[in-house]
Formats: structure tokens, sequence, C-alpha cells
């Protein structure tokens, strides 16, 4: 069942990770949307206001989740990555200006498709918004094996 948030985003980005761990963003892992951190399972989700609130959907796969390319039809921009996950996943700002919400629990630890979908990052981009402006779709899924990483679309954020 999909959960829906709205979380604040500062210095263009929030975190998708386990709690009491910051992501580091690493240039070997870094890309337009979706950067996971080489220090564990973490994510950086790049947004294109500088600071306020985003619409946040989280959604929770149980086998394999559809092409990417496929997915993003209605979406500006889409990456997906496979990290391993063993610890419940939280959405976090970046400095604690809004609620710390658990949207994942690992049923079974190990490899994890993590599918990003962005669209409005151009609207106000670098600007600071009261109301959001950008949507944002997670999904979560256990993997089999893992995925190459890929992107499809270009918002030219």
């Amino acid at each position: 069942m999909p959960s829906s948030h709205q979380v604040m985003v500062v210095y263009h980005q929030f975190f998708l990770t386990p709690l009491g761990q910051t992501p580091i963003m690493d240039p070997r892992t870094t890309s337009r949307l979706l950067v996971f951190s080489p220090t564990g399972p973490a994510a950086i989700i790049c947004c294109g206001c500088a600071r306020g609130p985003v619409n946040v959907t989280v959604t929770v796969g149980a086998g394999d989740l559809p092409d990417l390319a496929v997915a993003a039809a209605d979406w500006e921009i889409a990456e997906e990555v496979t990290l391993r996950v063993t610890k419940d996943l939280y959405l976090v700002p970046l400095v604690p200006e809004g609620p710390v919400v658990k949207v994942y629990s690992p049923v079974v630890p190990g490899p994890h498709v993590i599918q990003a979908f962005a669209r409005g990052r151009v609207t106000h981009y670098d600007s600071v918004v009261e109301e959001p402006t950008e949507d944002y779709l997670i999904t979560i899924a256990p993997a089999t094996a893992p995925r190459p990483r890929r992107r499809v679309g270009d918002d030219s954020v």
C-alpha cells in the first residue's frame, strides 16, 4: 500500500536511509536524481528546489518491479539502483526540520531494487518554496539478483 508524505528539502536533497546513518555523496555514485552512499544502504534524493516541502509517495513491491522505462511513462526522470538493505529505511530531511518517517522494513535482508521517479524539479529550481511543487515516487522491492543502475528521461536538473 502506498504511503504519501511531505518531506522537507534542504540543499536540494533528502535521504532514504536507516536511522542514524548519514549518506555520503561520492562522485563515483553521483547521478541526477538518485545518489547511493558507498557507506551503506542509503540514498540521497536530489531535488530541484533549494529548500521547502516536496511530495513523496513510497510503494513497496513484492516481486520483480516493472522495467524502469515502462514505469516512468508519466514522470520526467527516473533512476534505479540495487542496494543491500538490512535495516528499516526512513525518509529523513538533511537537517531536523520535519518528521522522520519509516517507510520500509525488509522482510528478508539482502539486495533490493530502489526506483525513484520525479516531476516538477524545474518548476522552482534553486528556489525556496512554501508549498510543494515537486512530486517523487520511490518504489522499493526485494531483488533476486542485482539490476544494473539505470536512468530514463531527463529534466535538465
